[in-house]
């Protein structure tokens, strides 16, 4: 049995990884397949001999598409990850402009593979993106929130209506007197100018992801969102284009509510995915404290190699001083050691 792991970038919704892990685990010779939301990490276990075999790739590939258009791609550095369908775009694009390049840009070989995470900087992407969106809607939102305080000061009493609210001024095709089904709410269409772009620029990654699963007759978690927003702008589209569908001309809008649920979402996968990002850095500062290098006797003789190079067997030299490089069994000498990256103990 083999196991292969690909990185994630993109995956928001846990619904997601449920179908991929569904769509994936029907493929014949895959024996299990895990997707891991919080490490962002597919682990794929196939049967014995079967991991090499290019059919099975392409089958993988097709089922994590139908899993809402996910896709299996090579990014710049010959890694393969599983990207959601913006991401993808972007994975594309950059194959494209470096294949307008010159050959020096072109080529990635064995010999500058790793030397830059590109899955890395797509999340770092990702993350500005995000914030830069999440800032745009929050500042757009708040005409709503100071118009909510608003009305709750005045039905506590704190503050008095106006003559003249905002509210009660129509624009009239006909005039003052023309009939109220030509009248439009000034108050409502200016929520309405403000909601249309927060809702479909700030919530375009909802609708995507709405539209993705629906093909392959699934929901996620932003099926409910898109539902929600998109029932709210468009009943209080109606309200403020077509008041004579209500009776006596009057109901309320809910602009305010499709505008926050976009807000606070989006909210909350950017403190995610900065939890996400400071829990990796500190992953990859305890790990830079792990040995890089190991003293074996081959051949009779000490030499110096790479921990990745030790192999079950091989006889290690830990001098005084030294971080133990790999586990094993202590076969001659002694010595005091400092456990506490084990133990958690602040003293050797």
């Amino acid at each position: 049995m083999t196991k292969q792991i690909y990185p994630i970038i993109g995956m928001h919704c846990a619904s997601c990884k449920l179908l991929i892990e569904k769509m994936v685990g029907k493929v014949e010779g895959v024996k299990s397949v895990h997707v891991n939301y919080a490490t962002e990490k597919m682990t794929i276990e196939f049967n014995e001999g079967e991991d090499s075999d290019p059919r099975l790739l392409e089958s993988i590939k097709h089922a994590v598409a139908s899993a809402g258009s996910y896709k299996l791609i090579d990014d710049e550095d010959g890694k393969t990850v599983l990207a959601d369908p913006s991401q993808t775009k972007k994975i594309e694009s950059h194959h494209q402009m470096n294949q307008s390049d010159n050959d020096s840009h072109m080529m990635h070989n064995e010999n500058n593979v790793g030397k830059h995470n590109h899955a890395a900087m797509l999340k770092k992407e990702e993350y500005k993106k995000l914030k830069r969106k999440v800032l745009i809607v929050g500042l757009s939102a708040l005409p709503f929130l100071v118009v909510m305080i608003r009305m709750v000061l005045i039905q506590l009493g704190v503050l008095e209506m106006n003559h003249a609210p905002l509210g009660l001024i129509y624009l009239s095709v006909g005039g003052e007197d023309s009939d109220p089904r030509f009248q439009i709410n000034l108050f409502f269409l200016i929520q309405f100018i403000i909601a249309t772009p927060i809702l479909f620029w700030g919530g375009s990654q909802f609708y995507s992801s709405t539209w993705s699963a629906l093909k392959v007759r699934a929901a996620n978690m932003d099926t409910l969102i898109a539902m929600g927003t998109t029932t709210a702008w468009l009943f209080s589209s109606i309200v403020t284009f077509f008041p004579n569908v209500f009776k006596d001309y009057n109901s309320d809008v809910f602009f305010e509510a499709a505008v926050f649920i976009i807000f606070f979402i989006l909210l909350g996968r950017l403190l995610e995915a900065r939890a996400k990002g400071q829990a990796n850095d500190a992953i990859k500062k305890l790990l830079e404290l792990q040995a890089k290098e190991a003293t074996v006797i081959r051949d009779g003789k000490e030499i110096k190699i790479s921990i990745s190079d030790v192999v079950k067997g091989d006889i290690i030299i830990v001098k005084p001083g030294e971080k133990i490089p790999v586990d094993g069994e202590i076969v001659e000498g002694s010595s005091t050691l400092d456990e506490s990256m084990v133990t958690g103990e602040s003293l050797p």
